[in-house]
């Protein structure tokens, strides 16, 4: 490195940590959450967005599944703005009419093992 990257190195950051400065020493009424109209600097921590569940059939994404999991979800294709959203106790119903939409068939569900399910004789 030249003696003038070096230089113009240290400046750059030199700067960036100027201008990064005040974020860190905020005060209560530097933030935007507790004055809306003169905060300067968002304080608060980012939240997780929350849990959600999904089915998903790897494979391709085509049109016919679409419709198939739109149409099982008791939506109306090709808008689809009716459907109800997926969750935990549907699922394994939602699926198979997915299934079944898909393939024009009547395939039914014998049993389902649940969450958290063990098998007698077997590690898990």
């Amino acid at each position: 490195m030249s003696a003038r990257t070096g230089k113009t190195s240290c400046v750059v950051l030199f700067l960036a940590g100027l201008f990064a400065a005040p974020a860190a020493f905020a005060t209560t009424n530097d933030c935007v959450e507790d004055d809306p109209v003169n905060g300067r600097f968002i304080c608060f921590e980012a939240e997780p967005s929350k849990w959600g569940v999904n089915a998903c059939e790897n494979t391709p994404d085509l049109i016919q599944n679409h419709r198939a999991w739109c149409e099982s979800g008791g939506g109306t294709w090709p808008d689809c703005t009716d459907a109800i959203p997926f969750n935990l106790e549907d699922l394994p119903g939602r699926v198979l009419a997915f299934l079944n939409q898909l393939t024009r068939s009547s395939c039914s569900l014998v049993s389902d093992t649940g969450w958290n399910a063990t098998f007698e004789g077997t590690p898990f």
